[in-house]
């Protein structure tokens, strides 16, 4: 919003200039770019088309340095959320130093950008009953085939980004364009009327 009120000041300031129409255009452009692609992902800007790519990520396997159970195995899952699905695994047993292959497709959709968040954790029942967290990371990414390995707190992830055929859908505008472009026209007749 202060973005906005910095091109009125400069409209007012310089009256409507040659540059500050270029840097004007300039604004709207970059702001009908990021509206079209949320500021993520491809886009087909002549035909408002966004690109989409059908796209699994599986959480392949946890290598454990620390159980967090002294003595006792550890029942270690992970928490994943990519792009607000979220998904657990199951619980597997494990000591430390022990490689768990969990295989398991945490998120499988039609996308045009990836927001991954994953956290491995060991289950408590006890009385506490708080899980301990091994780690966790995030991962921002258009969709590739990928793999991703991590080295956690207490343990190292491997993650595998694959994708498979794409497709185009039609991009929405952001609402905050609509507002940018009223505001500007309002300042625009502002303008013109202290002029006269």
């Amino acid at each position: 919003m202060y973005c906005i009120y910095l091109v009125r000041d400069l409209l007012i300031k310089f009256k409507n200039t040659q540059k500050t129409t270029i840097f004007l255009l300039l604004l709207i452009t970059s702001s009908i770019f990021l509206s079209f692609t949320n500021g993520k992902g491809l886009v087909n800007m002549g035909k408002g088309e966004e690109i989409q790519y059908n796209t699994n990520v599986v959480i392949t396997d946890v290598l454990i340095f620390d159980d967090q159970d002294d003595g006792d195995p550890g029942d270690i899952y992970c928490k994943a959320i990519v792009n607000d699905k979220e998904y657990e695994t199951r619980e597997i047993q494990a000591n430390d130093d022990d490689l768990i292959t969990f295989n398991a497709i945490v998120y499988h959709a039609w996308c045009s950008y990836l927001s991954i968040n994953i956290e491995v954790l060991d289950a408590d029942s006890g009385i506490r009953g708080d899980d301990d967290s091994l780690g966790s990371f995030s991962y921002n990414i258009v969709p590739i085939n990928d793999s991703i390995s991590r080295v956690l707190d207490f343990a190292k992830i491997n993650v595998t980004i694959s994708t498979s055929g794409l497709t185009t859908v039609k991009a929405s505008i952001n609402n905050n364009l609509i507002i940018v472009f009223s505001f500007l026209i309002l300042s625009l007749f502002q303008i013109r009327k202290r002029k006269k």
